[in-house]
């Protein structure tokens, strides 16, 4: 029944609940579909295991008030759990995200002891305040399923449980909640498509000589879709250009022209959370002239031939990414250093994860 509270420079500006409920969730509310994930995850492990450990007291105390002589006997432990789940719920109690991006609902939606019922009014702020709509149906799914087991039990024998038994059920409701937040994250990334451009400008020096090309692939996209696996792929073809911008030899006037051209076949993967980016280009047609004072000379790839790589590893996956990198810390850089030619240069990536009608 807890909520995360926040954005309160939202309500700031304007009146609380004085506008029309969120939208669908999309590509744009990736983060917040995040971090409810991660929150609701939290809260059934919390739960969970304070559930097992009030369990192991109780019984622990149950089973010396069958002895006068143990001195556990006649102890109130079940004051004693209520005391310890204050002080767990104060101390120990950490939301890895208490401020969830775009919720500005109310802390928590309250079930006033001895009933099974909760206001109407506070259970659609709870949605409306939430960061999209789908989210906000998740949260109100968790406390109808409160209210559900209340009036099954019957109101007095809910409200006599003892606190092992009601940290079991919250451990529940948001076991359920994670599962339901999982699946509503997939859900958004398998309806987006992943998009990456990128180009890498490295530049060759040596004495006497320099030559600085450019690698350029055009935006491309890639798709796929998720399963009950933690993590799952998505793939995409697309081109890489590549041409020879300039080139400097000591005692030569020198003039580029042409091109090579490469297919690109490029996957990502992620849990969701996590992005990690590979892609394979192979040699298609082309070929770069160079035209000098004193002579010339063109490019001599063979069609068919293969390169592969990693741009980046378990980045943070969000709805717009970009990398930068310094050639000179790539790996052919470093083996071309060993040679007495250093490279000079970046490598810029840009990731979208775009939606439809966004």
């Amino acid at each position: 029944m807890i909520r995360p509270a926040f954005a309160f420079a939202a309500l700031a500006l304007f009146p609380p609940y004085a506008f029309a409920g969120p939208s669908a969730c999309s590509c744009k509310h990736l983060e917040s579909l995040q971090q409810e994930v991660e929150n609701s995850r939290y809260e059934a492990l919390f739960f969970a295991e304070m559930a097992e450990r009030f369990t192991e007291i109780r019984r622990h105390f149950e089973e010396a008030n069958k002895d006068p002589t143990n001195p556990d006997a006649g102890v109130n432990w079940a004051n004693r759990l209520g005391v310890m789940h204050e002080q767990m719920m104060a101390q120990d109690f950490h939301l890895p995200n208490p401020r969830v991006s775009g919720y500005i609902g109310p802390d928590k939606v309250d079930m006033p002891f001895g009933t099974c019922e909760q206001k109407s009014e506070d259970l659609t702020k709870l949605k409306d305040g939430s960061s999209c709509a789908e989210i906000g149906d998740i949260t109100l799914a968790h406390e109808a399923a409160h209210r559900a087991q209340c009036v099954a039990m019957g109101k007095d024998a809910y409200w006599a449980r003892s606190w092992d038994e009601i940290a079991a059920e919250e451990a529940a409701r948001y076991a359920d909640q994670a599962k339901a937040m999982e699946n509503l994250l997939k859900s958004v990334i398998d309806k987006g498509t992943l998009t990456v451009e990128a180009v890498l400008t490295p530049t060759y020096s040596a004495q006497g000589f320099s030559a600085g090309y450019s690698h350029t692939i055009s935006k491309m996209e890639l798709n796929g879709h998720s399963s009950d696996a933690p993590d799952w792929a998505l793939n995409g073809k697309g081109k890489q250009v590549s041409k020879l911008e300039h080139l400097r030899i000591v005692g030569m006037s020198c003039t580029p022209s042409g091109q090579l051209d490469h297919d690109v076949d490029m996957t990502a993967k992620t849990d969701g959370f996590k992005l990690t980016l590979g892609g394979e280009m192979k040699y298609v047609s082309g070929q770069i002239k160079i035209k000098c004072k004193k002579g010339g000379g063109m490019s001599a790839f063979e069609p068919g031939e293969v390169g592969a790589g990693s741009y980046f590893t378990d980045a943070p996956f969000r709805p717009e990414m970009s990398f930068v990198r310094d050639a000179s810390t790539m790996d052919f850089a470093q083996i071309l250093k060993g040679g007495g030619i250093s490279v000079s240069g970046e490598e810029r990536v840009t990731v979208k994860l775009e939606c439809p009608g966004e």
